[in-house]
Protein backbone atom coordinates (compact mmCIF):
# COMPACT_ATOMS: atom_id res chain seq x y z
CA UNK A 1 0.00 0.00 0.00
CA UNK A 2 1.07 3.83 -0.90
CA UNK A 3 1.58 6.08 1.78
CA UNK A 4 -1.22 7.97 1.23
CA UNK A 5 -3.75 4.50 1.43
CA UNK A 6 -1.92 3.44 4.59
CA UNK A 7 -2.56 7.11 6.45
CA UNK A 8 -5.67 6.69 5.53
CA UNK A 9 -5.81 3.28 7.02
CA UNK A 10 -3.91 4.19 9.93
CA UNK A 11 -6.33 7.71 10.36
CA UNK A 12 -9.52 5.65 10.75
CA UNK A 13 -8.55 3.10 13.36
CA UNK A 14 -7.05 6.24 15.50
CA UNK A 15 -10.94 7.75 14.94
CA UNK A 16 -12.07 4.37 16.53
CA UNK A 17 -9.84 3.93 19.68
CA UNK A 18 -11.64 0.15 21.01
CA UNK A 19 -8.07 -1.35 21.84
CA UNK A 20 -5.07 -0.24 23.53
CA UNK A 21 -2.89 -1.98 21.90
CA UNK A 22 -4.22 -1.25 18.09
CA UNK A 23 -4.53 2.06 19.00
CA UNK A 24 -0.78 2.67 19.93
CA UNK A 25 0.29 0.77 16.81
CA UNK A 26 -1.69 2.94 14.93
CA UNK A 27 0.06 6.00 16.66
CA UNK A 28 3.65 4.26 16.32
CA UNK A 29 2.64 3.68 12.48
CA UNK A 30 1.32 7.78 12.44
CA UNK A 31 4.55 8.96 13.43
CA UNK A 32 6.32 7.23 11.05
CA UNK A 33 4.42 8.71 8.18
CA UNK A 34 4.36 11.91 10.20
CA UNK A 35 8.37 11.67 10.25
CA UNK A 36 8.35 11.82 6.56
CA UNK A 37 6.35 15.43 6.04
CA UNK A 38 8.53 18.14 7.45
CA UNK A 39 5.03 20.16 8.87
CA UNK A 40 4.38 17.41 10.89
CA UNK A 41 7.82 16.14 12.43
CA UNK A 42 6.55 17.84 15.53
CA UNK A 43 3.37 16.06 15.60
CA UNK A 44 5.33 12.45 15.35
CA UNK A 45 7.71 13.43 17.65
CA UNK A 46 4.92 13.98 20.22
CA UNK A 47 3.72 10.89 19.44
CA UNK A 48 6.43 8.92 19.97
CA UNK A 49 7.32 11.02 23.12
CA UNK A 50 3.76 9.87 24.58
CA UNK A 51 4.08 6.23 23.09
CA UNK A 52 7.35 5.59 25.03
CA UNK A 53 5.87 7.48 28.64
CA UNK A 54 2.98 5.12 28.12
CA UNK A 55 3.65 2.03 29.30
CA UNK A 56 5.02 3.11 32.81
CA UNK A 57 2.26 5.14 33.42
CA UNK A 58 -0.53 3.29 35.56
CA UNK A 59 -3.60 4.12 33.37
CA UNK A 60 -5.02 2.07 32.02
CA UNK A 61 -4.23 -0.88 33.57
CA UNK A 62 -1.62 -3.18 31.87
CA UNK A 63 -4.07 -5.91 31.99
CA UNK A 64 -6.60 -4.16 29.83
CA UNK A 65 -3.84 -3.10 27.56
CA UNK A 66 -3.83 -6.51 25.59
CA UNK A 67 -7.33 -7.90 24.57
CA UNK A 68 -6.30 -10.48 22.91
CA UNK A 69 -3.33 -12.50 22.35
CA UNK A 70 -2.92 -11.65 18.94
CA UNK A 71 -2.39 -7.93 19.29
CA UNK A 72 0.41 -8.67 21.81
CA UNK A 73 2.32 -9.89 19.37
CA UNK A 74 1.73 -6.81 17.27
CA UNK A 75 2.25 -4.50 19.98
CA UNK A 76 5.32 -2.82 20.08
CA UNK A 77 7.55 -3.06 23.14
CA UNK A 78 8.99 -0.49 25.45
CA UNK A 79 12.51 -0.54 24.60
CA UNK A 80 11.30 -0.40 20.51
CA UNK A 81 9.26 2.86 21.44
CA UNK A 82 12.19 4.51 23.16
CA UNK A 83 14.16 3.71 20.33
CA UNK A 84 11.95 5.07 18.06
CA UNK A 85 11.84 8.26 20.01
CA UNK A 86 15.32 8.53 20.06
CA UNK A 87 15.88 8.08 16.61
CA UNK A 88 13.13 10.66 16.03
CA UNK A 89 15.10 13.19 18.38
CA UNK A 90 18.00 12.66 16.55
CA UNK A 91 16.71 12.69 13.10
CA UNK A 92 15.39 16.37 14.67
CA UNK A 93 19.32 17.54 16.10
CA UNK A 94 18.32 17.15 19.75
CA UNK A 95 20.95 14.88 20.30
CA UNK A 96 21.22 15.12 24.13
CA UNK A 97 17.62 13.82 24.77
CA UNK A 98 18.23 11.19 22.00
CA UNK A 99 20.95 9.94 23.87
CA UNK A 100 18.84 9.87 27.24
CA UNK A 101 16.21 8.29 25.17
CA UNK A 102 18.86 5.58 24.03
CA UNK A 103 19.76 4.81 27.51
CA UNK A 104 16.90 4.35 28.83
CA UNK A 105 15.94 1.66 25.93
CA UNK A 106 18.83 0.13 27.09
CA UNK A 107 20.77 0.64 23.65
CA UNK A 108 24.79 0.87 23.65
Amino acid sequence: ASQDETAVFVEEILKHPLDWAVHATALRRRAALDANTKRRQARALAQLEELSAAPRRPSPPPASRITSPFWCALTPSRRELALDYGRALAGNGAMADAVRAFTEAGAE
